[in-house]
């Protein structure tokens, strides 16, 4: 948990699919910095959506995964804001999953979705999370940890 903390920011609806655990992969069309592999990743819900991507869609995907899905309400409400954290584990150029477009793909593990979407201004490419905004998502962050330890 570094106050390093770099984010990525994301068209909805597939920050919310990375936050629910249900896509591992984001597809880029550069890889991650060797530097960041291994290490945590800001999930952040862009202001932009995928306009290719109509409701129908979305909730055809969702009933892929155990029937839950989005609600239009709750992807508007979660735009220009951090919605979990991730860890880089990588990236391929190739993969059988259905979340995989490429040309490469960063591969995502042990995603931690917080309760409360943190309001922050996004940007192009890889950014780094302003302290103020770093440590509102912290507090939440270690709750969400904490919270796992109780039910291990």
């Amino acid at each position: 948990m570094s106050a390093d903390l770099r984010a990525l920011t994301i068209h909805q609806p597939w920050a919310w699919f990375i936050t629910k655990g249900y896509k591992p992969i984001e597809n880029r069309s550069w890889r991650p910095p060797q530097s960041l592999v291994g290490q945590w990743l800001a999930i952040h819900a862009g202001k932009t959506w995928d306009q290719a991507t109509v409701l129908d869609d979305i909730r055809d995907m969702a009933d892929a995964y155990e029937g839950y899905g989005p609600s239009m309400l709750d992807l508007h409400a979660q735009c220009g804001s951090i919605l979990a954290v991730a860890r880089v584990t990588g990236f391929v150029t190739e993969s059988a999953s259905p979340w995989f477009f490429g040309p490469i793909g960063w591969t995502l593990a042990d995603v931690i979705d917080l309760p409360e979407p943190v309001p922050c201004r996004g940007a192009q490419g890889l950014w780094k999370v302003p302290a103020d905004v770093y440590k509102r998502v912290l507090v939440q962050w270690r709750r969400r940890l904490n919270a796992e330890e109780v039910y291990r």
